[in-house]
């Protein structure tokens, strides 16, 4: 827009607390006035637009307490793979005959993708997301 001297306005047409920034933004403060200082000892969490997409993928709470789980290694690794042992989900209460049947449950709805391992090594699962919602990796989450 242009106003009457032919100088260009600074703010575009539209509510600015409706763009998707702001709201961003605004969800950031609320984190922090909550305690919330990211994915740190104690916490777990992930972004409220992957919760929105992975939360019609899951059925159980076992399920659900996995996949944050991944999310917070991600998050904390900032990497889009990461191993996943047997001994850091027994405090979950999932065995591991429960964490291959939710890894599968999850690679079947592309949630995340199992690696290939190495007998004796710990398996390995790459997380997937709507684009920009993976921890710490926007430019490296694409949906599978």
């Amino acid at each position: 827009m242009t106003g009457d001297d032919g100088a260009e306005d600074l703010f575009e047409d539209g509510d600015s607390f409706d763009d998707p920034l702001w709201q961003d933004a605004a969800w950031v403060a609320y984190e922090i006035a909550a305690g919330f200082r990211g994915v740190g000892p104690g916490w777990i969490g992930c972004s409220l637009a992957w919760l929105a997409w992975v939360l019609p993928r899951v059925e159980t709470a076992k399920q659900l307490a996995l996949v944050l789980w991944v999310y917070r290694k991600c998050a904390r690794t900032r990497r889009q793979t990461v191993s996943l042992s047997n001994r850091e989900l027994r405090f979950l209460g999932i065995s591991r005959q429960a964490k291959y049947r939710i890894l599968a449950h999850f690679e079947r709805r592309r949630v995340l993708a199992v690696e290939p391992q190495s007998p004796g090594k710990s398996v390995s699962v790459r997380l997937f997301g709507p684009e920009g919602t993976c921890p710490q990796l926007a430019d490296t989450c694409p949906a599978p």
